[in-house]
């Protein structure tokens, strides 16, 4: 895989989602980190980790974070929102074989018998792609 497949997905599938999430896409400003999610707070202290969730802001209007499994789309819902508990439009996409990479789960946040659930679930479906968007607070 390489960095930007995730995101091309969403370019890919775009006639498939509503008028404001293709708007999204279009002016997002892409973020790719050769990392599983699960890395990205490696080897961080618990207070680090609060001060980077209160101090949340995303750098661009529409920001997408790309990582080995998915690539995520942030937009705030409030001008100017600072910290991880504001209202924020999100949108995922990713391979459903990302999900299922070795260590793209560690932290236990997916269960093995999820994991299998989602494969068989994807072999009904004939589905290559996960995709989900709402908004959160």
């Amino acid at each position: 895989m390489k960095p930007g497949d995730n995101f091309n997905l969403l370019v890919q599938y775009r006639h498939h989602f509503p008028e404001e999430l293709r708007r999204h896409i279009r002016t997002a400003r892409l973020f790719c980190f050769d990392m599983l999610p699960t890395e990205s707070f490696d080897g961080l202290d618990a207070d680090t980790v609060n001060e980077h969730m209160n101090t949340l802001c995303l750098p661009f209007p529409v920001t997408a974070i790309e990582d080995r499994v998915s690539c995520t789309i942030l937009w705030d819902l409030e001008p100017g929102a600072v910290g991880v508990d504001k209202p924020r439009g999100i949108m995922e996409v990713a391979r459903i074989e990302n999900y299922l990479q070795d260590g793209a789960f560690e932290d236990g946040s997916i269960s093995g018998e999820m994991i299998d659930d989602l494969k068989e679930w994807s072999k009904k479906q004939r589905l290559p792609v996960s995709v989900r968007w709402g908004h959160y607070w």
